[in-house]
């Protein structure tokens, strides 16, 4: 058996029919590939269910009925599981795009050469932050568009032109 993972858990039954409620987790909302085939951790085994009847709304909550799933009462026993697909039926996580496709980056400043490779980046309502170390400590570094010079995705090169004395409040 491939490898499993949880994308979600069941929250209740629903009808008469066996229907169940469940939430999807917003990473993986559109990864789910079709046909559906869940796994339900019952009684320490894992069972497959194929999904016969499946509606699921943008906000991650859904209804479906499975396979070999009748009535109420054979619904209940999985509510509080974990739905779970194997890892190959998922599709590629989206890659990230702008600043947050920067992670690994080497920055360098106009004026100061080479500072490090960009750690993190911390996304701010004005704009992101980009965090790295200099020296051993932590900086936090605005990459906003006055400051930002080039950004080389074939090099993975982030030239900037820092205001002036930035990396002195951290090094000092």
């Amino acid at each position: 058996m491939q490898q499993l993972v949880c994308v979600g858990r069941v929250n209740r039954a629903f009808g008469l029919k066996g229907h169940l409620r469940f939430f999807i987790e917003p990473a993986y909302l559109h990864r789910l590939k079709r046909p559906l085939i869940f796994f339900i951790a019952y009684r320490q085994t894992v069972l497959p269910f194929a999904v016969q009847e499946f509606s699921l709304q943008a906000s991650g909550h859904g209804l479906m009925l499975l396979e070999g799933i009748s009535n109420r009462a054979e619904a209940q026993q999985f509510v509080g599981r974990k739905l779970m697909v194997e890892a190959s039926k998922l599709r590629k996580p989206p890659k990230p795009k702008g600043p947050a496709s920067w992670v690994g980056f080497s920055v360098q400043d106009q004026k100061l050469g080479a500072l490090g490779v960009l750690d993190d980046v911390l996304l701010f309502p004005h704009h992101p932050v980009g965090v790295l170390h200099v020296q051993g400590k932590e900086v936090l570094i605005p990459l906003h568009d006055d400051f930002i010079v080039q950004v080389s995705a074939s090099t993975k090169k982030l030239k900037l032109r820092l205001p002036e004395g930035l990396l002195d409040c951290y090094l000092t």
